[in-house]
């Protein structure tokens, strides 16, 4: 299924992530008929893990904060993050530290971002993470320019950077199915 997408990730991390989603969606829709939007977020969650893990043979984490993992997983003194919980974190071995914290989200509008982008920001400024990212998800467009100007919006809005915003083919419906991956600015 060929989309159609405005930018593309360079970062391995982040190529990890867009291709995590790409195979999400093919994944629901051979399973269910139905567009990922129709699944459950940690369906989502748990193939983007997967897939970051496989591509990037980082350890990865998920609903776990990245205190828990500093403190308990590893015998390191704790952020001061606190218990923020991101859907997935990765975790550097080489550098021994939290590389990546996402949150995934279905999102037809900025303020169901507004609350996953300040607890990324949050870790993120704390140095619980080196990079954070929300992967925004939604179908409900009837045209393409109308996802990639939400996308460009979001990012402005939020002051964050748009990664990748990308666009499936239209259903029988006339409606499209995309997504978009935001990096946080002090990323």
């Amino acid at each position: 299924m060929q989309g159609d997408h405005s930018m593309i990730a360079t970062i391995p991390i982040e190529e990890s992530i867009v291709s995590g989603v790409k195979e999400a969606q093919r994944k629901y829709v051979r399973m269910s008929s139905r567009w990922l939007n129709h699944a459950p977020e940690y369906f989502l969650t748990s193939i983007v893990a997967d897939t970051i893990h496989r591509k990037t043979r980082r350890y990865v984490y998920m609903d776990v904060s990245p205190n828990r993992l500093y403190k308990y997983e590893f015998g390191m003194d704790p952020r001061d993050g606190g218990g923020i919980r991101p859907d997935i974190s990765v975790w550097n071995q080489n550098e021994n530290a939290v590389e990546v914290c996402i949150e995934i989200k279905r999102a037809y509008s900025l303020s169901a971002l507004r609350a996953d982008a300040q607890r990324i920001l949050t870790l993120v400024s704390h140095q619980d993470c080196e990079r954070g990212y929300i992967i925004a998800f939604s179908t409900d467009a009837r045209s393409l320019s109308t996802y990639r100007e939400r996308h460009e919006k979001w990012a402005a809005s939020l002051g964050w950077n748009l990664v990748t915003s990308y666009t499936y083919p239209k259903d029988d419906y006339g409606y499209y199915w995309g997504f978009c991956l935001l990096r946080c600015p002090s990323s």
